[in-house]
Parts: structure tokens; sequence; C-alpha cells
């Protein structure tokens, strides 16, 4: 089990071959609340798929968020997904939402449960995953942790103080507590051989030992476990359902651009290309503007480390092309981002 916990951009090995695989085609987002509605009991899927959800009640519920509005979970207010429509099963899938809790937790917070079955409640035999806030237990853990438990092959539990190990029965070491009354983004990813839990952009831990079961993910509830105990005190905004795996850059585009409407465009739709790839002692990166718009172009180590900024400001119409010497740069992987406006690509490039 690898164990990773620092911020900036960070990708580990594993979450680093999903994206070299095919990164800058975003997964198919499936639904996305956000959560800005100030009535009722219907919470729209404004990603265009018409996967709606509902409130089982709402007192007070639509408050303001972190973009725009939220909804206040008040310890017996949950959301109903209509998952049977999504397809998501526990083969692959991730989900991300911004959450505020006032204080550490008094019982456990559940924010996200998804499962095959209508009564799991969070440690039990039935198929099932959850996102959490841990309630104090001394010697084990501290209020507000956040957990991520998904039932496999064997089960999976990674959380928020990633020193302390996969032993969950043992005192904390250095725990990242969410019950703080601040705004956190929290991100988790499953599939592709690894499960990976994200905190305000930063992944706290990922496992390379996933081994799903493949079980359907047709019931998901926001707030609670499927049989409606552990229930979530709390606000939630803008949560994402995906049904690929986010990369590294995905949630820390999420949580660093929560502000902004960023649209993720293939290279070759950009007009973006490095020649020749892999490169030697040169290569040109070229790209298409349309000109009149902001354009960075940056480049970024296969650990996700920002290596340089190779163009910031306006370019001109057409194509326009930077001249790169690696000879500075060790051979390896790298990527090339590219954004124009509220556009942005990423290609790979190779260095010999």
């Amino acid at each position: 089990m690898k164990k990773i916990y620092y911020s900036g951009i960070v990708m580990t090995l594993a979450l680093m071959l999903v994206a070299a695989m095919g990164y800058g085609q975003v997964p198919e987002l499936l639904a996305r609340y956000a959560m800005d509605e100030t009535s009722g009991t219907n919470v729209p899927d404004v990603s265009g798929n018409g996967n709606d959800a509902t409130l089982n009640e709402c007192n007070d519920c639509w408050v303001e968020g972190t973009l725009e509005g939220a909804l206040q979970f008040s310890g017996t207010t949950a959301v109903t997904l209509p998952a049977a429509d999504m397809g998501l099963t526990s083969n692959e899938g991730s989900v991300a939402f911004w959450m505020k809790v006032a204080e550490p937790p008094t019982s456990i917070y559940t924010m996200f449960w998804a499962g095959d079955n209508e009564t799991g409640g969070g440690f039990g035999a039935e198929n099932e995953m959850h996102i959490h806030l841990e309630k104090e237990e001394p010697g084990i853990w501290n209020g507000g942790e956040c957990s991520f438990f998904v039932i496999a092959d064997p089960n999976t539990f990674i959380h928020s103080d990633p020193e302390k190990g996969g032993n969950p029965g043992v005192p904390p070491v250095n725990p990242i507590l969410l019950g703080d009354n601040e705004w956190h983004h929290i991100a988790a990813t499953w599939g592709g051989g690894f499960v990976a839990l994200y905190i305000d952009g930063a992944v706290m831990w990922d496992t390379t030992a996933y081994n799903p079961t493949g079980y359907a993910l047709d019931h998901i509830y926001l707030g609670q476990m499927a049989n409606a105990s552990r229930t979530y005190v709390g606000m939630m905004d803008d949560v994402r359902i995906y049904e690929g795996i986010l990369s590294s850059f995905d949630v820390e585009d999420l949580y660093n651009k929560n502000h902004t409407r960023v649209d993720q465009l293939p290279a070759d739709e950009a007009g973006l290309s490095v020649f020749p790839n892999p490169a030697g002692e040169n290569a040109s990166i070229r790209f298409s503007s349309e000109g009149a718009k902001n354009v960075s172009v940056n480049l970024y180590s296969v650990s996700g480390a920002l290596i340089g900024n190779l163009h910031s400001g306006t370019s001109a119409a057409g194509e326009n092309v930077i001249r790169l010497n690696t000879m500075d740069y060790s051979p390896g992987l790298y990527f090339v981002e590219l954004q124009i406006g509220n556009k942005i690509s990423y290609e790979k490039l190779v260095l010999k």
C-alpha cells in the first residue's frame, strides 16, 4: 500500500499511468448538483443528463455556499440520487464535492454512500462504499478525520491520517481534520487497480491494491447511509459524479478553479501538438489561437510538479510555435498544459 500526503499538484505512479493513457479526456460527468436552488425538494442535475435528485425534506435547507448556493443538512436531511439510471459500478468511478462542518462531529457523518442495496449501514456485509467524517474515538480517531471505505477483495479503508498506516484501529499520528467551519473540497476515485482520496486538491492516500468485485452502485445517497443511519450535519455544494477516474490534475483543477468554468478539450481540438515526440535536444510546441485572449503554456513533470511557465500573455491569431530547449531536463515523461481563455488542454511530451 502506497501512502502519500503533501500539498501541491501530486500524482502517484498509479494515477500517472491512468493519466498517461488518456489525460485531456475528462471522465464522463454523469451528474452535477450545483445546489443553487432557493426552495423545494428537487435537486436538479445541471450536467444536462437529467439525473435530478430528491430531498427527503427541506427546512431552511437552501443556503449560501462556496459556489453560489449550497444545501444545509440537518441530520435528518438526505438526498436520493437516481442511481439506477446512471449505470455506475464499483469497478470505476469518481465523486467530488465541497463540504463544510461547523465543529468536530459527535457521531459519524456520512456525506456520500453508494451500493447495490438499501440496507447498508457502514461496515457490514452489504456491498457499499462511503465517504464520511469520523467521530472522536480515543486512541483511534480524532473527530473530523475523513475516511473512504470500499467493500472489495480485500476491503479498502483509506483516511486523512495516512501516517498511521492501514490499520484504522491505532492511535492518530498527524490527521487532517475537517470539522473547522471552513469549506473543503473532497474527491474520491476508484478503479484501474487503485482507490484514492483527495482533500483540497491534494491526494491524501492512494492504494494500488484495489480489487473490485463489480457490484452495481444503483443506490446513492448524500447525507446518510442506505439505512438512514450515520447522518450528516453540515453543508454540501457542487456535487459531481463521474463514470471514469479523475486524474490528480482534474481534482486539482476542480479545487483551484472552483469559481471559474474551464472547458477541457482534447489536444487535437485545441491544435496542441509537440514535435518531435519523443524529443532529443529541442522540441517545438505548436498551438492555435484566435488571438486577443490570455494564453498560458506550462510544463509539468511526471510527478505533477510545475517545471516552468513557457508562455504567458496574449498570442497571435493562427498557429503559434514555442521552441523548447530540453538540455536542462532529465529524460522521461512530461505534460504540456495549454490554457486559452477558459479552455484547457494537455499533451504528453517524452524526452529521450
